[in-house]
């Protein structure tokens, strides 16, 4: 692959783009360049070109080609993103932009033209295309707009937009814009280096060149006065607005000091010198000089043109720019205010003086220039630098000069590190170049390209920078232009370079007739001559994965196929990786590895051969007839061959004893364990569902490709195993150990032939271990096998131990002894038994991993053999020491009596004993948490895990309790059907509630301490409460934590709970909630209360009235409060290695609640809930509480702060008991329609657990609470209940009352209203007979109380005259009432 020029576009209507620019322009459409230059003919002296006589036959090309080179003339820009081109020359500007067309190609049409001079004599002498970056969502990562930066001969500066229209103007300067370039982003793992190494961001930054200055902009500033500017412009041509006022910039200016003329310029960014540099400088100046500890910073700059040829500025960032703005400033106000009158009168006396032009009001205004010294330059006299443009690096730049040179020039030391000659007129670019994307490299790698176009020649050519060949080159023709933009685009920062969209193009190259052109370049080209074989054997690498990629995973790799490129490699290393990327493929079999292996040994043998003659013939001398010698890849390529051959033969064995046939043969466990427990603990039903699955195919689980992964190869002939996880280690145990237990192989074969690999008796029980425990139902056939793998292997380690060899449990380090899997007949095995602690470290190290497994079947298998192993070891011990004699003690040469002995081994089968029943336990638990009480819950809570022995073990003490607790969750369970079934089960009755609650009976009984009513209620109401935490919409699960709460019997574990809850869950919302109601004196919206409390408004009424459900279970545990309890632990669990404390444990700690401050929290949450429920307004709920009490509010519950004497505060109680009655009527106007609320049988049909019901009786707790009076309360509630005709419920809140007399002559009047708005309402006829009938002070009395005020006026004559039937009954403190009240009560039986 070589470099290649793509056609981006090609410019439409040429012709009317070149009559526009020079309107001069033949009319004739020549669209082809005439090329009479010969690629291959002779071009002689580069130096010959500098002669300035030409030949008959180049003035003859030079007027054929003249048309062609109407590009000379003008300046051509591109944006990087190849989408906006600008064109222009003298006073007139053409904007062309990319469509495309239907095919899918594209062409360059005119998007404006126009002349952009202001000013007489004006052109254009610098261009350039910068988009900028869009902010916006939905174009993220795409160019919001592009602007097109315009320099003048006359210093001005003006920025248009795509469509012509003027964004921006402003002259920096008085002189002549020679260049203007741009500065954009570069993340610092782009390829940026300091002076130490250390990776630094490009800043953004426009710089202007002038001929004796350079103007410097904040490329951020810029950005946002460009982004400004042009919505101002848009809003000024959307009004018709003609006046538009354009903010200046601010900038920098440095004046280059000692430059003759400078034609272009190269911003290098900021420098700060290290300290070895500032000790050079100061060891040349002199002895006395001192060097600064924090050096400065400056700006670096390099301009090109004559005297110097090439000079470095360094632009110190200091306070002198600023106090130069500060003088010009300064001396403007003066001028303004102190010469005002002299410049009046200067204008009066001198009549004929002439007004100011705008261009020399302009140059008034101009800001000096800061100087810049010059750091270091390169002096030619008969050189002039003609342009410069820096790599992407920032660390070398490119000059041509007017000799035909171009230079490679060191941007920081200011040398010249290469010279190109023969190049007149050179136009230079850069491209950077990046390696493909490899998942093992962290950065890629990048070379820089140097991109020459001869327009003499119409030659372009690439070079490597620096020191490389040319790497491309290509016939373009003359009269072409090579654009080197040098910028991406305005605006990117760190993340949104990630997410730029399109293309970014570094070169360009447009020729005459039209067509622009994107230059291509292979990263490979980069490598030089000495790793030319590399990329040969890339490109072969390249082409066997392909060959690799195109079999199926079905189809036999052939090795011939994948031998051809390899054959064709050139290195090692390329034969090294090709072979590990041949292994790496699972459909790779033993036959094609071992045949591919064997060619490259012959291969690397006889290509070391060839260079050992050769290298020996180059000498002269003859080394003999002895070997030849080899190098060290060769060597190391040679040694993992010999390491993968002996793996592969490893591996085709394995898989023949895997083909093995093998009969089913019944197996007598008796040797296991007796009789009596083969029954009840093999079949024990221990199908639970395990959290992790390992299963393998009978195809993957002897995969070549997954055996060798697991094997280290790259240290010679030594195979060591790699670091496995725990799936990893149960495939090799799978590999290793499958043919012993299915297919009835000899571990003494399999011991022979993994010899070689050298692994421990310690690591391979980790292996075996961890493929049982991946087996899902392991048979009990393989319990006898099982039992003699692990007795070797513990036979093995007892030798290794009394041989003092250390033994290390990873498998990379080598062993003491040559084979420690050969069991000694001379080893006294009781002896290396009886010398270990009582816990044995083998044993120990068993029981800890199956401990952390969750398949119970082969757990208890693999304690079943240990425990055996462990009681054949004792009868040994019988056998050999029948008493404990002394003479039996030297004989046998230990340290210890026989009894020691004895107890040593009766630890461990106790041990083994306590660990099967602890796996009994556990699988109770898990089956309790796998088993569904309730099949149509919506439970949103996540499926509970399985639990290990070791869960239970290391976990804090109330696991378990915690464990049923999320069981509950899991299953919503109501608290009134556990509370029930656990009732039944201490009372030992038989229900139905035991089938369907499962195995819970039988956990109880396997943790009678853990799992105690009480416990399992605390730890039940606390996760439901939890959950609730993080799902708060869901108040349902708060009803059944509190309903769990109320049912634990133990008043100090239920204030030790609640007082959690309180802390934990509810103190934050219901303070948030509290300040929100204060702040807005009513019920909140749902989008504050959503913001403050995470709930919308209806769900914050619901939830407060569980809190006060919740508040007055906590005061009850309040009173309920006793001695904590006194915690046990299982004595079956108890253990030293768990950790923290249980539920029960900490909420029994608390110290008691201040029952004064708990109630005053009560009182708050009811007034608070009242105004959510009922939806209250104008309310400022601290009003009804003093300062004393408003400071106590959320305080510590158990801390007793001061918060007054309640019912002293004479208007506090006015106002509690004016809100306690705005209470009581919204309670009342909750209640039903009346037809509803009785029968006519009188009976009342309320729900009592409804508002209106409730309310009222909390209303008198408060008022009790606040020292009110409650008969005040009761009065006007039954006013209310009268006035809107709930008569009967009236009459059941009189007894209540201490002074019933007061409810009576209230309800009088209420019936005096309804009767008198009865006679208004009633014709003439019925208004005589009553007036009749009735005694004028009734009359009177009648007309008294008439005032209008009640509620329901339609209430049936039946029901007023019951109820003044009642009045006339209950009232005997007033006679004058009375009196009245049974005259009113015979005027409504009349109407009955």
């Amino acid at each position: 692959m070589s470099c290649q020029l793509h056609l981006i576009s090609k410019i439409c209507n040429l012709l009317q783009l070149k009559q526009f620019l020079n309107p001069n322009t033949a009319q004739t459409n020549t669209t082809d360049t005439a090329d009479f230059s010969d690629w291959n003919e002779d071009w002689g002296d580069p130096q010959d070109e500098t002669s300035p006589s030409q030949s008959p036959f180049d003035t003859q090309l030079e007027e054929a080609n003249k048309e062609d080179d109407w590009l000379s003339d003008c300046e051509v820009s591109v944006s990087s993103l190849g989408e906006i081109i600008t064109i222009g020359r003298k006073d007139k500007l053409a904007v062309l932009q990319i469509n495309y067309e239907g095919s899918g190609s594209t062409i360059l049409t005119i998007l404006w033209k126009g002349v952009v001079a202001e000013y007489a004599r004006e052109a254009v002498t610098s261009v350039l295309c910068l988009p900028l970056i869009s902010h916006k969502r939905s174009a993220e990562g795409a160019p919001e707009w592009t602007c097109i930066i315009v320099g003048f001969n006359t210093g001005y500066v003006r920025i248009y937009d795509e469509t012509g229209t003027k964004v921006l103007d402003q002259m920096l300067h008085n002189e002549s814009v020679m260049s203007v370039k741009c500065k954009t982003y570069i993340p610092p793992r782009y390829f940026t280096y300091s002076d130490h190494g250390i990776r630094r961001e490009k800043t953004e930054e426009l710089t202007v060149l002038y001929e004796t200055v350079v103007v410097s902009l904040d490329g951020f500033g810029l950005f946002q006065t460009l982004r400004a500017c042009k919505n101002r412009a848009a809003m000024a041509a959307a009004t018709g607005s003609s006046d538009l006022e354009l903010p200046p910039l601010s900038y920098k200016k440095w004046g280059l000091k000692g430059q003759g003329q400078a034609t272009d310029h190269i911003s290098v960014g900021q420098y700060s010198p290290n300290p070895f540099d500032q000790m050079q400088t100061a060891s040349v100046a002199g002895f006395k000089e001192r060097i600064s500890s924090t050096p400065p910073t400056c700006s670096v700059f390099a301009c090109t043109g004559d005297n110097p040829y090439i000079g470095v500025y360094h632009a110190m960032d200091g306070e002198s720019y600023e106090l130069l703005n500060n003088v010009t400033e300064v001396a403007t106000k003066l001028l303004s205010v102190g010469a005002k009158k002299l410049m009046s009168w200067g204008a009066s006396y001198f009549r004929k003086s002439e007004p100011q032009s705008e261009a020399e009001k302009t140059q008034s205004k101009i800001t000096p220039a800061t100087p810049s010294f010059r750091r270091h330059g390169i002096f030619d006299e008969r050189r002039f630098g003609q342009s410069i443009s820096i790599s992407p690096s920032g660390t070398d730049a490119a000059v041509t000069d007017s000799l035909g040179r171009v230079l490679l020039v060191d941007t920081r030391k200011g040398i010249i590190r290469r010279m190109w000659k023969g190049y007149r007129q050179a136009q230079v670019g850069w491209m950077m170049v990046k390696e493909r994307s490899s998942s093992r490299q962290q950065y890629r790698r990048h070379a820089f390209f140097l991109v020459i176009y001869a327009p003499k020649r119409g030659l372009l050519e690439i070079w490597l920078a620096a020191n490389g060949p040319r790497v491309g080159a290509f016939n373009v023709g003359k009269g072409c232009r090579l654009i080197y933009p040098g910028c991406s685009m305005l605006g990117l920062n760190s993340s949104s370079y990630k997410l730029v969209k399109g293309k970014l193009f570094q070169c360009f190259l447009l020729k005459p007739d039209g067509e622009l052109l994107d230059i291509n370049i292979p990263f490979h080209l980069a490598l030089s001559d000495a790793n030319s074989k590399r990329a040969h054997d890339q490109q072969l690498m390249v082409l066997l994965k392909s060959a690799l990629r195109a079999e199926d995973d079905n189809t036999q790799l052939s090795a011939t196929d994948i031998w051809e490129p390899i054959s064709k490699m050139k290195l090692t290393l390329s034969h090294r990786n090709a072979l590990s990327k041949i292994l790496s493929l699972k459909q790779i079999t033993s036959d094609v590895a071992l045949t591919i292996i064997q060619n490259i040994v012959k291969l690397v043998k006889t290509t070391n051969q060839k260079k050992a003659l050769a290298a020996a013939a180059s000498k002269g001398a003859d080394d003999g007839d002895g070997d030849l010698p080899i190098d060290v890849e060769c060597r190391m390529l040679l040694e993992l061959c010999d390491s993968l051959k002996l793996l592969i033969e490893m591996h085709t064995t394995l898989r023949q004893w895997c083909q093995v046939e093998s009969d089913t043969k019944v197996v007598d466990l008796s040797s296991l364990l007796p009789v009596d427990e083969v029954s009840s603990l093999l079949q024990t039903d221990f199908s639970v569902k395990s959290s992790r699955k390992v299963g393998f195919s009978a195809d993957s689980q002897l995969n070549l490709c997954n055996f060798l992964v697991m094997f280290d190869t790259e240290h010679g002939h030594k195979i060591k195993l790699r670091l496995l996880n725990a799936d990893e280690m149960a495939v090799l145990g799978q590999i290793l150990f499958e043919p012993c237990l299915k297919y009835e192989i000899e571990f003494e074969k399999l011991r022979e032939l993994v010899e070689s690999l050298q692994l421990q008796p310690r690591y391979m029980l980790d292996l075996i271990l961890r493929y049982y425990f991946s087996l899902q139902n392991p048979s009990t056939s393989y319990l006898p096998v099982l039992e003699s793998i692990i007795y070797s292997l513990y036979t093995a380690h007892q030798e290794m131990e009394a041989s003092g060899a250390p033994e290390e449990v990873s498998s990379t380090q080598e062993p003491a002894t040559p084979d420690l899997l050969t069991p000694n007949p001379d080893f006294d095995h009781s002896s290396a038994f009886m010398t270990q602690s009582h816990e044995v470290s083998w044993w120990t190290h068993i029981r800890d991993q199956c401990e952390s497994v969750t398949c119970f079947k082969s757990y208890l298998h693999i304690a079943l053999v240990c425990r055996s192993i462990c009681i054949k070891e004792t009868n040994n011990l019988t056998n050999e020491f029948p008493d404990s004699s002394d003479d039996n003690k030297k004989e046998a040469g230990t340290c210890e009596s026989g009894d020691e002995l004895w107890e040593h081994l009766s630890v461990e089968v106790i041990l083994w004993n306590l660990s099967i029943k602890h796996l009994e336990d556990v699988s109770k638990l898990n089956k309790l948490l796998k088993h569904k009480v309730n099949i149509n819950c919506n439970s949103k809570s996540k499926e509970l895990p399985n639990v290990t022995v070791k869960d239970i073990k290391t976990g804090n003490k109330g696991l378990v309790g915690e464990l049923v607790g999320r069981w509950c969750l899991s299953n919503q369970l109501p608290a009134a059907d556990l509370l029930k079934y656990d009732t039944d089960l201490d009372n030992n009755s038989d229900t139905a509630e035991k089938d369907v609650m499962g195995p819970y009976g039988e956990l109880r009984k396997a943790f009678p301490i853990s799992l105690t009513p009480d416990t399992v209620y605390a730890n039940a109401s606390w996760e439901f409460v939890s959950h609730w935490n993080k799902d708060t919409s869901s108040i349902y699960l708060l009803k059944f934590a509190l309903d769990y709460l109320a049912c634990i019997a133990n008043g100090c574990l239920r204030h030790g709970i609640c007082l959690m809850i309180w802390n934990t869950y509810l103190l934050k919302k219901v303070s948030a909630l509290v300040s929100l109601v204060e702040k807005v004196g009513k019920t909140p919206k749902d989008r504050l209360c959503v913001k403050e409390v995470g709930m919308d408004t209806a769900t914050t009424a619901e939830f407060m009235t569980v809190v006060c459900d919740y508040m007055e279970i906590f005061l009850q545990a309040n009173c309920d409060f006793s001695e904590p309890l006194i915690y046990k632990e299982e004595p079956r669990w108890a253990s030293e290695d768990t950790t923290g404390h249980s539920l029960v444990q900490m909420a029994c700690q608390w110290k008691e609640t201040n029952y004064r401050l708990l109630k005053h929290h009560s009182n708050l949450l009811s007034l608070v809930t009242a105004i959510l429920t009922f939806n209250m307004k104008s309310v400022k709920i601290m009003t009804l509480f003093d300062h004393n009490g408003q400071a106590a509010f959320f305080q510590q519950l158990t801390s007793h702060p001061y918060m007054g004497i309640e019912g002293k505060d004479d208007l506090m109680s006015v106002h509690r008991t004016e809100f306690l009655c705005r209470i009581l009527l919204n309670s009342v106007e909750r209640l039903p329609d009346r037809a509803t609320v009785q029968t006519a049988s009188r009976q009342i049909r309320v729900d009592p657990t409804s508002d209106a019901m409730r309310w009222p009786e909390i209303v008198m707790k408060l008022a009790e609470s606040f020292l009110l009076d409650t008969d005040h309360l009761r009065k006007h509630h039954v006013s209310l209940l009268v006035s809107h005709g709930y008569d009967l419920l009236a009459l059941e809140v009189v007894p209540f009352m201490k002074n019933s007399q007061l409810a009576y002559v209230s309800m009088l009047e209420l019936c005096a209203q309804r009767f008198s708005h009865f006679m208004l309402e009633s014709n003439q006829e019925t208004l005589t007979e009553i007036t009749s009938a009735a005694s004028p002070a009734l009359i009177n009395w009648l007309n008294e109380r008439y005032t209008g005020g009640i509620a329901a006026r339609d209430v049936p004559m039946t029901d007023t005259n019951s109820l003044l039937l009642h009045i006339v009954q209950g009232l005997h403190s007033t006679p004058k009432e009375l009196r009245f009240a049974q005259e009113l009560y015979s005027l409504t039986a009349d109407r009955c």
